[in-house]
């Protein structure tokens, strides 16, 4: 299974998070709560079947973070309550999102403590999206109901083409 982690400046992106990533985190000095963004190349099981548990691992600790925050500041330490919810930014492609929401629905979780973002890249090389056209060749498109799930928000990111513009 595949992962792999890049920090910097006190932030962790993950790219590709397969079945033994969380096991793999806790060999590291990486917390759940660092981890700001993550990025999914393609759906295939060992890229992508760790990220659900991982989602509900990183809401977990940012739960915990609020709870110590409440708690400090009810023994008057003063320290400030969390003004809003933590943001996880998901990069990926077209499925993503239904991907997802789906995985959450049917385990019956919710994202209650966590700001989620599922940006799912559309266009490209071979101009693959969320399309009539492509609805027929993804079976993460088409014949599945969306499912919204609350906490959970997508977003289309268009590719952008960069014509010598920087020569």
């Amino acid at each position: 299974s595949s992962c792999t982690a890049l920090r910097l400046g006190g932030q962790t992106y993950l790219f590709d998070v397969g079945e033994g990533t969380q096991r793999q985190l806790g060999f590291t000095r990486i917390w759940p709560s660092s981890i700001n963004k993550i990025f999914i190349t393609h759906m295939h099981g060992d890229h992508v079947f760790g990220l659900v548990p991982l989602i509900l691992k990183i809401q977990s600790a940012a739960k915990a973070q609020l709870d110590e925050s409440l708690a400090a500041r009810r023994r008057g330490r003063g320290r400030r309550v969390l003004d809003r919810l933590p943001l996880l930014e998901i990069y990926g492609p077209p499925g993503l999102y239904n991907f997802i929401n789906m995985s959450i629905a049917l385990s019956c979780s919710k994202i209650n403590y966590l700001d989620m973002h599922i940006i799912e890249l559309v266009g490209g090389r071979n101009g693959l999206g969320p399309t009539a056209l492509s609805r027929k060749k993804s079976v993460f498109l088409q014949r599945y109901p969306e499912i919204d799930t609350p906490g959970i928000r997508r977003v289309f990111l268009e590719a952008v083409s960069l014509q010598n513009d920087f020569c």
